[in-house]
């Protein structure tokens, strides 16, 4: 949100949440005098997730603009095609960016649910680097996270990936683009 970007710019640091193909992940980066603040708004950020209906709308603009931007580029269309070939019906076939299809689909309630589901310390781990010892982190999270508690959290089932018993190709020719790609990937998952 923009008061959340307004205090860390205030303490010139950075904070920035991600999501990715198996993991939901807090980055911050700020003065060690700023630990507690920075603790106190990611602690904040998960146990009270807002998702405001008007910027998630701009994030989701933007989100399927990149879309169709990494879908236009040559590069972008062939690990599509090529995540597909390696991985066929697992998940990790589908790009984690998600398609506009289902980017529309996602709304507040929705993530407030994936937060409450997997964001609990029963399911966390913290890694820290700088001037910082082990006592005074510790200190620093519990008092931060004193009212983060466990949820029981249960993963869901991944299917495995279906070894490729050969080799495949695919080849494409798209006259609208004009550059080339080719890659050449092993499965190692």
């Amino acid at each position: 949100s923009a008061q959340i970007a307004d205090e860390i710019s205030r303490t010139g640091g950075t904070f920035r949440v991600q999501g990715g193909r198996n993991t939901l992940l807090i980055n911050v980066e700020m003065l060690k005098e700023n630990l507690p603040f920075a603790l106190e708004l990611s602690a904040d950020v998960l146990m009270n997730p807002a998702f405001d209906a008007g910027e998630l709308d701009n994030v989701k603009r933007l989100v399927k603009f990149q879309i169709d931007r990494m879908m236009r580029d040559a590069g972008g269309a062939t690990s599509v095609r090529f995540n597909k070939l390696i991985y066929g019906d697992h998940p990790y076939a589908h790009m984690p960016i998600g398609t506009a299809e289902s980017v529309d689909r996602v709304g507040p309630e929705d993530l407030r649910a994936f937060v409450a589901r997997f964001a609990a310390p029963d399911n966390c781990v913290v890694g820290v680097v700088g001037d910082l010892s082990a006592a005074e982190l510790k200190a620093a999270l519990e008092k931060a996270f004193a009212g983060f508690k466990p949820a029981g959290v249960k993963l869901p089932e991944v299917p495995e990936v279906v070894k490729l018993e050969k080799g495949t190709k695919d080849d494409v020719t798209d006259p609208t683009k004009q550059m080339g790609v080719a890659m050449i990937g092993f499965q190692t998952v």
